[in-house]
């Protein structure tokens, strides 16, 4: 039902609202499992811009629900730990200063969603020999 919005939700990972901002990173990452048209392709370098940006909560978000999109489309696997790996270098602000807490949160995030690819990855491979 929501997938026909898709341009429009696209439109929002610009907006200067960070709520609706944020909404429509993760819808667009649940949408991706029903992206019959590949526009996540279209889009996948603008997705991932802020999470080199100073917005740690932007990026976390992005970081964090990355694993769902390699779940559903695995030849993107590599470009999105490529994406992900991006927040090393990436120093995180909280109120105009530097922030390694921020950068903490953003790094468990990335934790999680490279351990969730770890984790698929591994179970595909199980199932191939099976």
């Amino acid at each position: 039902m929501i997938y026909p919005y898709f341009n429009f939700l696209v439109k929002l990972l610009d907006s200067e609202n960070n709520f609706l901002k944020w909404g429509a990173i993760i819808t667009i990452v649940n949408l991706y499992i029903v992206d019959s048209k590949n526009h996540f392709e279209k889009i996948f370098n603008n997705y991932y811009a802020p999470v080199k940006g100073r917005m740690m909560v932007t990026a976390a978000n992005i970081v964090g629900n990355s694993w769902k999109i390699a779940q559903a489309k695995p030849k993107l696997s590599d470009r999105i730990v490529d994406e992900i790996l991006k927040i090393e270098k990436v120093k995180y602000r909280y109120k105009g200063e530097l922030s390694p807490e921020c950068n903490n949160v953003v790094c468990g995030h990335a934790m999680d969603s490279l351990n969730s690819l770890t984790l698929e990855n591994l179970i595909l491979k199980k199932m191939a020999w099976l």
